[in-house]
Protein backbone atom coordinates (compact mmCIF):
# COMPACT_ATOMS: atom_id res chain seq x y z
CA UNK A 1 0.00 0.00 0.00
CA UNK A 2 1.04 3.98 -0.63
CA UNK A 3 -0.12 7.15 0.56
CA UNK A 4 2.01 9.63 -0.89
CA UNK A 5 3.12 13.36 -0.09
CA UNK A 6 5.43 15.29 -1.53
CA UNK A 7 8.17 13.01 -2.86
CA UNK A 8 8.87 10.73 -0.30
CA UNK A 9 9.90 7.24 -0.97
CA UNK A 10 10.36 3.85 0.89
CA UNK A 11 12.54 1.70 -1.38
CA UNK A 12 11.51 -2.46 -1.43
CA UNK A 13 13.38 -3.50 0.95
CA UNK A 14 15.53 -6.67 0.37
CA UNK A 15 15.24 -10.41 1.73
CA UNK A 16 17.49 -10.85 4.91
CA UNK A 17 19.08 -13.25 6.84
CA UNK A 18 18.62 -13.79 10.49
CA UNK A 19 22.33 -13.13 11.19
CA UNK A 20 23.91 -10.87 12.97
CA UNK A 21 26.98 -9.63 11.23
CA UNK A 22 28.01 -6.58 13.47
CA UNK A 23 27.96 -3.90 10.98
CA UNK A 24 26.60 -0.54 12.29
CA UNK A 25 26.13 1.30 8.99
CA UNK A 26 28.22 4.33 10.25
CA UNK A 27 31.75 5.51 8.96
CA UNK A 28 34.37 4.09 10.18
CA UNK A 29 38.10 5.21 10.85
CA UNK A 30 39.33 4.23 7.67
CA UNK A 31 38.92 0.37 8.40
CA UNK A 32 36.76 -2.40 7.05
CA UNK A 33 32.99 -2.47 8.36
CA UNK A 34 30.25 -5.04 8.65
CA UNK A 35 27.65 -5.87 6.75
CA UNK A 36 24.58 -4.16 8.79
CA UNK A 37 22.75 -6.70 10.85
CA UNK A 38 18.89 -7.45 10.12
CA UNK A 39 16.70 -6.10 6.99
CA UNK A 40 18.02 -2.61 5.61
CA UNK A 41 15.41 0.29 5.45
CA UNK A 42 16.33 3.27 3.28
CA UNK A 43 13.99 5.75 2.31
CA UNK A 44 13.79 9.00 1.42
CA UNK A 45 12.53 12.49 2.90
CA UNK A 46 11.26 15.65 0.61
CA UNK A 47 11.42 17.73 3.87
CA UNK A 48 12.19 17.19 7.26
CA UNK A 49 9.38 15.48 9.55
CA UNK A 50 8.71 15.53 13.01
CA UNK A 51 8.68 11.79 13.67
CA UNK A 52 8.69 8.42 11.47
CA UNK A 53 7.83 5.40 12.58
CA UNK A 54 8.60 1.43 11.57
CA UNK A 55 6.20 -1.17 12.61
CA UNK A 56 6.59 -4.93 11.34
CA UNK A 57 4.12 -6.73 11.50
CA UNK A 58 3.82 -10.63 10.88
CA UNK A 59 1.49 -13.03 8.79
CA UNK A 60 -1.35 -12.27 10.38
CA UNK A 61 -0.91 -8.81 10.16
CA UNK A 62 0.07 -8.05 14.41
CA UNK A 63 2.49 -5.93 14.94
CA UNK A 64 5.31 -7.16 17.13
CA UNK A 65 8.10 -4.68 16.59
CA UNK A 66 7.81 -0.36 16.80
CA UNK A 67 10.50 1.21 16.08
CA UNK A 68 9.80 5.87 16.02
CA UNK A 69 11.96 8.77 16.00
CA UNK A 70 10.03 10.44 18.50
CA UNK A 71 11.64 12.65 21.52
CA UNK A 72 9.54 10.19 23.76
CA UNK A 73 11.65 7.28 22.43
CA UNK A 74 13.38 5.58 25.33
CA UNK A 75 17.59 5.71 25.08
CA UNK A 76 17.87 1.99 23.77
CA UNK A 77 15.05 1.89 21.76
CA UNK A 78 16.48 0.86 18.68
CA UNK A 79 14.29 3.81 16.97
CA UNK A 80 16.07 6.16 19.18
CA UNK A 81 18.75 7.34 16.08
CA UNK A 82 15.98 7.09 13.23
CA UNK A 83 16.59 10.49 10.95
CA UNK A 84 13.60 12.79 10.34
CA UNK A 85 15.43 15.76 8.41
CA UNK A 86 15.32 15.96 4.75
CA UNK A 87 17.25 13.13 2.70
CA UNK A 88 18.73 10.17 2.00
CA UNK A 89 18.28 7.98 5.32
CA UNK A 90 19.35 3.95 5.54
CA UNK A 91 19.17 1.99 8.98
CA UNK A 92 19.01 -1.56 9.64
CA UNK A 93 15.99 -3.86 12.06
CA UNK A 94 16.87 -6.91 13.58
CA UNK A 95 13.43 -8.61 14.06
CA UNK A 96 12.63 -9.28 17.69
CA UNK A 97 9.70 -9.96 19.84
CA UNK A 98 9.38 -7.99 22.68
CA UNK A 99 12.09 -8.99 25.94
CA UNK A 100 10.19 -9.39 29.47
CA UNK A 101 9.34 -6.87 31.34
CA UNK A 102 11.77 -5.85 34.83
CA UNK A 103 10.65 -3.78 37.20
CA UNK A 104 13.18 -0.63 38.98
CA UNK A 105 16.27 -2.02 40.62
CA UNK A 106 16.09 -5.26 39.20
CA UNK A 107 19.11 -7.00 39.24
CA UNK A 108 20.40 -10.46 37.92
CA UNK A 109 23.26 -12.44 37.51
CA UNK A 110 24.20 -13.98 34.07
CA UNK A 111 20.58 -12.68 32.80
CA UNK A 112 18.56 -9.88 31.58
CA UNK A 113 15.72 -9.15 28.98
CA UNK A 114 16.53 -10.47 25.94
CA UNK A 115 14.29 -10.13 22.91
CA UNK A 116 12.98 -13.27 20.95
CA UNK A 117 14.17 -13.32 17.77
CA UNK A 118 11.53 -13.55 14.96
CA UNK A 119 10.97 -16.82 12.69
CA UNK A 120 12.01 -17.22 9.34
CA UNK A 121 9.02 -15.95 7.11
CA UNK A 122 7.44 -13.18 5.19
CA UNK A 123 7.08 -9.97 7.08
CA UNK A 124 5.56 -6.59 6.34
CA UNK A 125 6.81 -2.95 7.50
CA UNK A 126 5.25 0.07 7.51
CA UNK A 127 6.78 3.80 7.04
CA UNK A 128 5.34 6.24 8.65
CA UNK A 129 6.63 9.79 8.16
CA UNK A 130 3.76 12.30 9.46
CA UNK A 131 1.05 11.81 6.42
CA UNK A 132 3.41 9.95 4.45
CA UNK A 133 2.74 5.86 4.88
CA UNK A 134 3.88 3.26 2.41
CA UNK A 135 4.14 -0.72 3.15
CA UNK A 136 6.68 -3.58 2.16
CA UNK A 137 6.69 -7.08 2.23
CA UNK A 138 9.88 -9.14 2.80
CA UNK A 139 11.49 -12.72 3.57
CA UNK A 140 13.53 -13.00 6.87
CA UNK A 141 15.89 -15.92 5.62
CA UNK A 142 17.33 -18.41 7.86
CA UNK A 143 21.09 -18.53 8.59
CA UNK A 144 22.04 -20.86 5.27
CA UNK A 145 25.05 -22.01 7.59
CA UNK A 146 22.68 -23.84 10.35
CA UNK A 147 22.11 -27.41 10.07
CA UNK A 148 18.51 -26.71 11.99
CA UNK A 149 15.11 -27.40 10.20
CA UNK A 150 12.07 -25.00 10.27
CA UNK A 151 10.94 -26.79 13.00
CA UNK A 152 13.95 -26.79 15.12
CA UNK A 153 13.55 -23.16 15.34
CA UNK A 154 9.74 -23.24 15.52
CA UNK A 155 10.21 -25.29 18.76
CA UNK A 156 13.04 -22.68 19.97
CA UNK A 157 10.98 -19.91 19.15
CA UNK A 158 8.00 -21.34 20.93
CA UNK A 159 9.77 -22.62 24.09
CA UNK A 160 11.51 -19.01 24.69
CA UNK A 161 7.99 -17.33 24.64
CA UNK A 162 6.99 -19.44 27.19
CA UNK A 163 10.26 -18.63 29.54
CA UNK A 164 9.61 -15.27 28.68
CA UNK A 165 5.93 -15.31 29.42
CA UNK A 166 6.71 -16.92 32.54
CA UNK A 167 9.46 -14.19 33.41
CA UNK A 168 6.96 -11.49 32.81
CA UNK A 169 4.44 -13.35 35.36
CA UNK A 170 7.68 -13.50 37.88
CA UNK A 171 8.43 -9.61 37.31
CA UNK A 172 4.95 -8.55 37.51
CA UNK A 173 4.09 -10.10 40.36
CA UNK A 174 7.46 -8.60 42.26
CA UNK A 175 6.07 -5.32 41.10
CA UNK A 176 2.57 -5.77 41.69
CA UNK A 177 3.63 -6.49 45.35
CA UNK A 178 6.25 -3.29 45.59
CA UNK A 179 3.18 -1.36 44.09
CA UNK A 180 0.79 -2.38 46.75
CA UNK A 181 3.22 -1.66 49.39
CA UNK A 182 3.61 2.03 48.84
CA UNK A 183 0.13 1.89 48.43
CA UNK A 184 -0.52 0.77 51.89
CA UNK A 185 2.36 3.22 53.05
CA UNK A 186 0.51 6.32 51.52
CA UNK A 187 -2.99 4.84 53.15
CA UNK A 188 -1.40 5.26 56.55
CA UNK A 189 -0.15 8.25 55.90
CA UNK A 190 -3.77 9.83 54.89
CA UNK A 191 -5.23 7.68 58.29
CA UNK A 192 -3.14 10.50 59.85
CA UNK A 193 -0.77 7.36 61.08
CA UNK A 194 -3.96 5.54 62.54
CA UNK A 195 -2.06 2.75 64.89
CA UNK A 196 -4.66 -0.10 64.01
CA UNK A 197 -4.16 0.56 60.87
CA UNK A 198 -0.38 1.15 60.68
CA UNK A 199 -0.56 -1.92 62.76
CA UNK A 200 -2.46 -3.93 59.89
CA UNK A 201 -0.35 -2.53 57.38
CA UNK A 202 2.43 -3.75 58.68
CA UNK A 203 1.09 -7.45 58.79
CA UNK A 204 0.26 -7.05 55.03
CA UNK A 205 3.69 -6.19 54.12
CA UNK A 206 5.42 -8.75 56.11
CA UNK A 207 3.25 -11.30 55.02
CA UNK A 208 3.36 -10.18 51.02
CA UNK A 209 7.20 -9.99 51.58
CA UNK A 210 6.91 -13.92 51.37
CA UNK A 211 6.34 -14.62 48.06
CA UNK A 212 7.88 -11.54 47.04
CA UNK A 213 11.17 -13.03 48.27
CA UNK A 214 10.89 -16.17 46.85
CA UNK A 215 10.22 -14.65 43.25
CA UNK A 216 13.44 -12.51 43.66
CA UNK A 217 16.32 -11.59 45.83
CA UNK A 218 15.26 -9.04 47.69
CA UNK A 219 18.76 -8.32 49.25
CA UNK A 220 20.29 -7.55 46.10
CA UNK A 221 21.80 -3.68 46.21
CA UNK A 222 24.48 -3.90 43.52
CA UNK A 223 25.81 -5.98 40.21
CA UNK A 224 27.82 -7.91 42.72
CA UNK A 225 25.53 -8.40 45.04
CA UNK A 226 24.06 -12.34 43.64
CA UNK A 227 27.92 -13.34 44.38
CA UNK A 228 26.72 -13.66 48.23
CA UNK A 229 22.90 -14.10 47.54
CA UNK A 230 21.75 -16.93 45.99
CA UNK A 231 19.62 -16.23 42.90
CA UNK A 232 15.54 -16.85 43.13
CA UNK A 233 12.90 -18.06 40.72
CA UNK A 234 13.21 -15.06 38.44
CA UNK A 235 16.23 -15.00 37.84
CA UNK A 236 17.04 -18.24 37.39
CA UNK A 237 13.70 -18.53 34.55
CA UNK A 238 15.88 -16.18 32.79
CA UNK A 239 19.08 -17.77 32.69
CA UNK A 240 17.32 -20.74 31.04
CA UNK A 241 16.41 -18.15 28.71
CA UNK A 242 19.71 -17.15 27.81
CA UNK A 243 20.15 -21.02 27.77
CA UNK A 244 17.42 -21.76 25.15
CA UNK A 245 18.47 -18.95 22.44
CA UNK A 246 22.13 -19.68 22.16
CA UNK A 247 22.86 -20.12 18.92
CA UNK A 248 19.90 -21.65 15.75
CA UNK A 249 18.91 -25.03 18.25
CA UNK A 250 15.92 -27.22 19.40
CA UNK A 251 16.27 -26.37 23.08
CA UNK A 252 17.29 -29.85 24.63
CA UNK A 253 15.07 -32.29 26.66
CA UNK A 254 16.74 -31.13 29.60
CA UNK A 255 15.85 -27.85 28.99
CA UNK A 256 11.51 -28.55 28.76
CA UNK A 257 12.30 -30.19 32.13
CA UNK A 258 13.88 -27.17 33.62
CA UNK A 259 11.61 -25.00 32.89
CA UNK A 260 8.45 -27.23 33.91
CA UNK A 261 10.19 -26.99 37.46
CA UNK A 262 10.56 -23.72 37.62
CA UNK A 263 7.36 -22.44 36.26
CA UNK A 264 5.79 -25.19 38.81
CA UNK A 265 7.67 -23.92 41.79
CA UNK A 266 6.98 -19.76 40.55
CA UNK A 267 3.02 -20.85 40.33
CA UNK A 268 3.82 -21.93 43.73
CA UNK A 269 4.42 -18.32 44.61
CA UNK A 270 1.98 -16.51 42.62
CA UNK A 271 -1.21 -18.40 43.92
CA UNK A 272 0.75 -17.75 47.52
CA UNK A 273 0.15 -14.26 46.37
CA UNK A 274 -3.52 -14.53 45.37
CA UNK A 275 -5.00 -15.88 48.52
CA UNK A 276 -2.81 -13.20 50.37
CA UNK A 277 -4.47 -10.98 47.42
CA UNK A 278 -7.84 -12.38 48.32
CA UNK A 279 -8.07 -12.48 52.02
CA UNK A 280 -5.88 -10.27 53.48
CA UNK A 281 -5.62 -7.45 50.94
CA UNK A 282 -9.37 -7.52 51.23
CA UNK A 283 -9.83 -7.17 55.05
CA UNK A 284 -7.13 -4.52 54.64
CA UNK A 285 -9.21 -3.00 52.40
CA UNK A 286 -12.42 -3.13 54.60
CA UNK A 287 -10.51 -1.00 56.75
CA UNK A 288 -9.64 1.93 54.60
CA UNK A 289 -13.43 1.85 53.25
CA UNK A 290 -14.12 2.22 56.56
CA UNK A 291 -12.41 4.94 57.16
CA UNK A 292 -13.54 6.47 53.85
CA UNK A 293 -10.18 5.71 52.18
CA UNK A 294 -9.81 4.82 48.76
CA UNK A 295 -9.01 0.97 48.80
CA UNK A 296 -5.99 -0.92 47.48
CA UNK A 297 -6.57 -2.43 43.69
CA UNK A 298 -3.45 -4.41 42.72
CA UNK A 299 -1.91 -3.30 39.34
CA UNK A 300 -2.15 -5.89 36.62
CA UNK A 301 0.76 -5.39 34.01
CA UNK A 302 -0.04 -8.66 31.91
CA UNK A 303 -1.67 -6.59 29.26
CA UNK A 304 1.24 -4.95 28.38
CA UNK A 305 3.87 -6.03 25.67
Amino acid sequence: TNSRTGNNYFLQPKDAYRIRWGGSGREGNEVGENPMSGVILSYYLANAVKTVTFEFMDSSGEVFMTMESAEESAEEDPGSNIPTEAGMHRLSAYLTYPAFRGFEGMIMWAAGPRPIPALPGTYTVRLTADNYTQTRSFSWLADPRSGSSDADLKAQFDLAMRIRDRANDANDAVFMIRDIVEKIDSAIEESGNNRSLARAGAALKEKLGGPEAEIYQVRNRSRQDPLNFPIKLNNKIAALLGVVLMGDYRPTDQAYEVFADLSAQLQVQLDALQQLLDTELAAFNQRLERMNIDPIVPVDRSEEV
